[in-house]
C-alpha cells in the first residue's frame, strides 16, 4: 500500500492507495507547531482507524504547500515507517507545459490535481480547487498549464466576515435552505455559500471568453461538494484528485525532478552525510538547470538518488536558505 499525504493550509489529507484503489482517506488539521513525534503518532492513529498495519505501507508519498510542516511530518513518516517519503515540491516536472512567468512558483498541490485531472479529462480544462483558498486553474490542449486565478475560500470568507461583525456570529457552511434568508444566519449562509457559487460561474464565463473556446470544469476540495451543486454550471466534482495525482506521479516517472530548498536539504539529508559537496550548475531561477548539491555518502548507497553532471567543486557551507535547487530522483524501474 502507499501511503500518500497532502499538507494543506488547514488540512493534512491522508491517503492510503492500493492496486490503484483509494483504500482510505483521513484528514487531520494542520498545526506549525507540532513535532515529528506528535504526526508520527497521529498518522499511526489514522491507519489505525482504518484497520491498517505499519507494516502494510510499502512506500510513502507526500507534496506540500506549507513548508514549516512538512519537516516534521516528513521525519514523522520516516520514525513510523522507516520509509524515506517520495516528495513532491514546487517545480516538479511532469509533463506539463507550464506557461507561467516563473513555473517553479507554481504549488505542488496545483500541479498534482493538473496531473490526475488530465488522466480523466480532456483539456481545455478549468480546474476548480475550494480549499482555504478557492483556485482556478487553466489547462489547454498540448497539456499546456496557462495559469489561473486565486481568491479567498469559503470558510476565510465565512470567518473574516464573523470576525470583522460583532453582530455575525460563526455558521456551519452547509447548503442553503434558500436563496432569500429569513434570518442572521440564513442569510450569511446564502450570501456566503450563493456567492461563492456565483463567483465561480462568473469567473468561467470570463475565462472561457478569454480562451475563446468551452471547457471541461472539474471541482475538488473540501467544499466542492457543497458549493459545486450551487453553481449554474456544470461540475464534476472529483473529492479524490489529490490523491490520485500522487498515486499516478508515484507510479508513473522513471525520472522524477524535485525542486527543494537548499537549507530544506540540508536540514534532511546532513545528519546522514559527513559533508556536503556543491556542484556548479544553471541560476537558481533555470527551472531546466540540473542538479547542484551532491551528498555522495547518500548517493553512493542509495539507488534511487543519481547525479545530473557537473565537476566537483569546493567544500562550501554558506547561507543559501531560499535558492531554488534541483535534485533529480529515479525510481526503480
Amino acid at each position: 500500500m502507499i501511503l500518500a499525504i497532502d499538507i494543506g493550509n488547514s488540512n493534512i489529507v491522508i491517503g492510503g492507495i492500493e492496486h490503484d484503489q483509494i483504500r482510505f482517506e483521513a484528514r487531520i488539521a494542520t498545526d506549525h507547531i507540532k513535532t515529528s513525534d506528535q504526526y508520527g503518532v497521529e498518522i499511526k492513529n489514522m491507519l489505525d482507524l482504518f484497520s491498517v498495519s505499519v507494516e502494510e505501507v510499502e512506500d510513502c508519498i507526500i507534496s506540500s504547500v506549507v513548508p514549516p510542516v512538512f519537516n516534521a511530518v516528513c521525519t514523522g513518516v520516516i520514525k513510523l515507517t522507516g520509509l524515506n517519503p517520495m516528495v513532491v515540491g514546487p517545480g516538479i516536472k511532469t509533463g506539463l507545459n507550464i506557461q507561467m512567468d516563473d513555473p517553479a512558483s507554481v504549488g505542488s498541490d496545483r500541479i498534482v490535481i493538473a496531473v490526475a485531472a488530465l488522466l480523466e479529462y480532456a483539456p481545455p480544462l478549468l480546474l476548480v480547487d475550494l480549499g482555504t483558498a478557492t483556485t482556478i486553474e487553466v489547462v489547454d490542449q498540448g497539456n499546456t498549464y496557462l495559469g489561473g486565478a486565486i481568491m479567498p475560500g469559503v470558510r476565510v470568507s465565512a470567518e473574516a466576515l464573523s470576525s470583522r461583525a460583532a453582530q455575525l456570529p460563526g455558521i456551519q457552511l452547509d447548503r442553503p435552505r434558500r436563496l432569500i434568508g429569513k434570518n442572521t444566519v440564513e442569510c450569511m449562509r446564502s450570501g456566503i455559500m450563493y456567492g461563492a457559487a456565483a463567483m465561480l460561474d462568473g469567473m468561467i464565463e470570463r475565462m472561457e471568453e478569454e480562451l475563446g473556446k468551452s471547457t471541461t470544469v472539474v471541482a475538488t476540495g473540501g467544499m466542492a461538494q457543497f458549493v459545486a451543486p450551487l453553481c449554474k454550471r456544470e461540475m464534476k466534482v472529483e473529492k479524490d484528485l489529490l490523491l490520485k495525482g500522487l498515486n499516478s506521479i508515484h507510479k508513473n516517472p522513471n525520472e522524477l525532478h524535485i525542486k527543494v530548498s537548499l537549507h530544506l536539504l540540508r536540514r534532511l539529508l546532513q545528519p546522514l552525510c559527513r559533508r556536503p559537496v556543491l556542484f556548479p550548475c544553471h541560476d537558481h531561477r533555470d527551472t531546466q538547470g540540473p542538479a547542484c548539491l551532491l551528498y555522495p555518502d547518500i548517493i553512493c548507497g542509495h539507488p534511487h538518488l543519481v547525479q545530473l553532471g557537473g565537476s566537483p567543486g569546493p567544500l562550501i557551507d554558506p547561507p543559501y536558505h531560499g535558492h531554488a535547487l534541483y535534485l533529480e530522483k529515479r525510481l526503480p524501474g
